[in-house]
């Protein structure tokens, strides 16, 4: 197993941020002129952490470097601080992780490794926070990946929004504050109340409204892609509690009465375990489910 890190400034976060390559060779081959000379291209896999973590916590609290070690596979694990991999222009000198991503991460990954660009072997998987990311991402641009694998995490539905469609983020923002437990929470429990969070979500965009056409509002976007038969094939593995045990057979329900029909997997064989002790288990099954 190899292990690169990599500093680099983007324009996009307006900083320098970290990125980690776990392979299935060593580092001293990427040291060689070699690897760079074959006609080989490995597949790769994008994971993205969860919330209040960073990028590490796949190598310290996982074995995916051992179940990668015999497969063609090389991992990208970007740092997306609290950002849910999402566009936050009113962060700081603006961290738009999004455009980030897509504008600067992928292409110089593709330039300077020998990994292959072709959709069909580029595979996007994350835990939580980038689970919804990977909603986010996959349905936004379904053409860049041959799956995606969102852990933990169905599809963020803000549905309840849409009588106050037509307030302002300013407006949005003083009614929530009135009465928060109001709004039900998107994080954990739904009757705990808004989180803020997801006010911040909400509010960065102009309008209740914007944020609903937006690409975060991931329920709307699957209901659009479904229309169109435009997903990639979908690995869905829940560590959800009982509490939300209906939220999932209602969504699983929802899925298979769609008139276009998806290739999804739904995977909730274990309910024992929970963070990434369940990211462990279902990373090698997932990573067959992708057949890297």
């Amino acid at each position: 197993m190899g292990m690169i890190q990599i500093n680099m400034y983007s324009k996009n976060l307006s900083c320098f941020t970290d990125i980690t390559l776990i392979t299935p060779i060593e580092n001293s081959l990427f040291n060689s002129q070699e690897i760079y000379k074959s006609d080989h291209k490995y597949k790769i896999l994008w994971l993205l952490h969860g919330g209040n973590f960073d990028k590490n916590v796949w190598v310290n609290y996982t074995n995916l470097s051992r179940y990668i070690k015999d497969r063609d596979v090389i991992v990208v694990c970007p740092n997306g601080l609290n950002s849910d991999f999402a566009n936050q222009p009113y962060f700081a000198d603006g961290y738009n992780f999004a455009d980030f991503y897509f504008d600067e991460l992928m292409p110089y990954i593709y330039y300077f490794f020998p990994i292959s660009r072709d959709p069909k072997n580029n595979f996007l998987a994350g835990y939580s926070m980038g689970a919804a990311a990977c909603w986010m991402y996959g349905l936004q641009h379904p053409e860049l990946f041959g799956g995606i694998a969102p852990l933990g995490s169905l599809p963020k539905n803000y549905s309840y929004l849409r009588p106050y469609s037509n307030l302002t983020n300013y407006e949005f923002q003083k009614t929530v504050s009135q009465n928060p437990s109001k709004f039900p929470s998107g994080y954990g429990k739904k009757d705990s109340g808004i989180h803020i969070k997801e006010i911040n979500m909400i509010s960065k965009y102009n309008s209740v409204t914007d944020f609903l056409n937006s690409p975060e509002h991931t329920y709307d976007r699957l209901d659009e892609a479904l229309k169109k038969g435009n997903i990639p094939p979908v690995y869905l593995a829940s560590d959800i509690g009982e509490s939300n045990y209906k939220d999932i057979v209602e969504f699983k329900e929802y899925v298979e009465k769609a008139d276009r029909k998806i290739n999804i997997k739904f995977d909730f064989s274990n309910k024992n375990k929970n963070g990434y002790d369940f990211c462990d288990y279902v990373l090698p099954r997932m990573l067959n489910f992708f057949e890297v």
